[in-house]
C-alpha cells in the first residue's frame, strides 16, 4: 500500500458497530465470514490490518451499519442539505408558483407550443 494511501485508513469502532447492527462481536465475525479475532483487528489503523471486504461490507450496511461506522465519513455533517433548499421547497409549494406554472403552461399551450 502507498503512503498517501494510509490517510484513507481509519479503524472501525466495534462498540458503534455493535450497537448500530445488534450484533455480538461472534455474529458480525460470523456475518463478515472472518473469525472473530480478524474482526477484532479491524479496530486499528495500520496498513496491515484487516479490514472487511466488500461483502461484509454490504451485509453490515444491511444490517444497519452506518457509512460513518464503516468507513469514518463523516456524510451527514459534511453534506447537510443547505438553507436554501428548505426555502426553495417552500416556494415551490406556494399557490402562487403554481398558479405561475399553470400560467405560463396555458401560454404556451395557446402559442402552440406544447
Amino acid at each position: 500500500m502507498q503512503e498517501s494511501e494510509n490517510k484513507y485508513l481509519h479503524g472501525i469502532n466495534l462498540e458503534e458497530l455493535k450497537k448500530e447492527t445488534g450484533l455480538s462481536h461472534e455474529e458480525i465475525a460470523e456475518l463478515a465470514s472472518v473469525g472473530p479475532k480478524v474482526v477484532y483487528k479491524w479496530q486499528y489503523m495500520h496498513k496491515d490490518s484487516s479490514r472487511p471486504d466488500y461483502n461484509a461490507l454490504i451485509r453490515l450496511l444491511e444490517k444497519g451499519a452506518t457509512v460513518e461506522t464503516l468507513f469514518g465519513v463523516d456524510y451527514k455533517n459534511k453534506f447537510k442539505p443547505n438553507e436554501y433548499d428548505t426555502e426553495c421547497n417552500e416556494i415551490f409549494k406556494s399557490d402562487s408558483f403554481k398558479r405561475g406554472v399553470e400560467k405560463a403552461i396555458q401560454e404556451l399551450k395557446n402559442k402552440g407550443l406544447l
